[in-house]
């Protein structure tokens, strides 16, 4: 549906990253430099520390797509838990996948706690080739790092015509409404599909808010707003040092938005072989290895429906809803505006990654 200028720009939801010139909690004055200059430079970092050079590429490639999308907190300097975990053992810099289940139109891939960006790379292309064939697929990944943004994974398919969606679990951050303890992950869910030759993308996370924004407002000393998160008592509570010992409330602050978690908890959960999400581990601190899981789907529209059918009816929904709420956009256009601006210009990096990304 169109978005209102809200938020992350983008469907009105929130965003699964903080927009550029949010405090990152990396301290320093930031530095603007050229995308092109900063992936050479994360490549050149990942393979310093054993990833293999075209998994280190896909790799630093994400990281800076959703740095340059805005959402700094998923982009990147997330290196810097990249190294923490290949430094503690928990993450694998050199990890095989292992295909698990190959059928027509369902495998599912065990991540062997490696880089999430080259398993989702791998997940999704899977997915497009078998949804060719059978018209929808989806592939499962288990025991992958962290995936960053989910909108570029789900925009491969629309980029070929299909319906693509992902879904990904986090460690626990978020309380059931009425609950003391964190038991659901953030668990963004991304969608993404072609109206006329343009994409249309959604990326958001389940929670009310991210634990990105807990982190920044503690920096910068500003109350939440009401209604985000609790403390550890399952008080409401505007102070993020109490939300972060305690949790989040859901999308809306209400049941339904656990049940939407819920779903993405069971689809990149169980059903793909990897951890409950109260047991999953190794999304935001890398002292365990990373147990979540994450599920990539694309469906062939043109194999389900008349495209061209598909396209008149959707272009006629958006330029309905368009006329009906003023300062509303098709979603995803707010991202593509910060990257074609990023690409100009360059992107934000904190004084510690601008060090690192210098060749010593």
């Amino acid at each position: 549906m169109a978005a209102t200028r809200n938020g992350n720009g983008d469907g009105g939801v929130v965003s699964t990253g903080a927009p550029a010139g949010v405090p990152t909690g990396t301290n320093g004055a930031r530095r603007v430099i050229a995308i092109g200059e900063v992936e050479a430079g994360l490549v050149r970092v990942l393979c310093e520390h054993g990833v293999r050079d075209d998994d280190a590429t896909i790799a630093a490639r994400h990281l800076v797509e959703g740095a340059a999308r805005g959402y700094l907190h998923h982009g990147v300097e997330r290196i810097f838990e990249i190294l923490d975990g290949f430094e503690r053992g928990t993450l694998s810099p050199a990890a095989r996948r292992r295909r698990i289940v190959d059928g027509p139109g369902l495998a599912s891939l065990d991540a062997e706690h490696g880089l999430g960006a080259p398993a989702a790379a791998e997940a999704m292309g899977l997915a497009l080739e078998k949804a060719r064939n059978t018209g929808i697929a989806a592939v499962g990944v288990a025991n992958a790092g962290h995936l960053g943004i989910l909108a570029p994974w789900a925009e491969l398919p629309a980029a070929a015509g299909m319906f693509g969606l992902v879904m990904t679990t986090t460690s626990p951050a978020v309380v059931v409404p009425g609950g003391r303890t964190a038991v659901l992950g953030t668990n963004p869910i991304a969608y993404a599909f072609p109206v006329e030759g343009d994409i249309v993308s959604v990326d958001f996370s389940t929670a009310a808010t991210t634990r990105s924004t807990l982190l920044a407002h503690r920096e910068s000393g500003e109350p939440l707003p009401l209604g985000l998160a609790v403390d550890e008592r399952g008080v409401p509570t505007v102070d993020p040092e109490a939300a972060l010992r305690g949790g989040l409330l859901p999308l809306g602050g209400e049941f339904k938005g656990a049940l939407l978690s819920l779903l993405v908890a069971v689809l990149a959960g169980p059903a793909v072989g990897a951890a409950a999400n109260h047991r999953v581990t190794g999304t935001r601190w890398m002292t365990a290895p990373p147990t979540k899981g994450d599920i990539f789907i694309a469906i062939d529209l043109g194999q389900l429906t008349d495209v061209a059918h598909f396209d008149e009816q959707m272009r006629s929904f958006f330029d309905h809803v368009e006329g009906d709420v003023p300062g509303v956009y098709v979603p995803g256009e707010g991202s593509q505006r910060r990257r074609l601006r990023a690409e100009r210009h360059g992107i934000p990096v904190s004084a510690r990654l601008a060090a690192l990304l210098s060749p010593s």
